[in-house]
């Protein structure tokens, strides 16, 4: 097994834990690889495009999930950490750039 399909498989492991609600066999999903050389899980297309998905990715021993907030905030864009006790919190919000178009 090399180090992508580590990566993959252990953000898949969290996620499961952490994320139950999210079922992954009801959603659009594919891989990217992120500048860090980190793997990426795109649902939905990953919210890049400004749609509604969003993308995961591990950090540290926390995954962490960015994409839209919207309905909540119409127009930005966050960043969450969901903890091994199920708790999340969003560290970052941002204005969304194709909002602003």
């Amino acid at each position: 097994m090399d180090r992508f399909d580590t990566d993959r498989l252990e953000l898949l492991d969290r996620m499961a834990d952490r994320v139950p609600e999210l079922d992954l066999d009801r959603q659009t999903i594919d891989w990217t690889e992120l500048d860090d050389g980190h793997q990426a899980l795109l649902v939905n297309g990953g919210g890049i495009d400004g749609g509604d998905g969003a993308y995961f990715v591990n950090a540290a021993d926390d995954p962490h999930a960015f994409g839209s907030l919207a309905p909540i905030i119409e127009g930005y864009i966050s960043c969450g950490v969901i903890r091994l006790d199920g708790s999340r919190y969003i560290t970052a919000v941002q204005l969304d750039p194709l909002a602003q178009q």
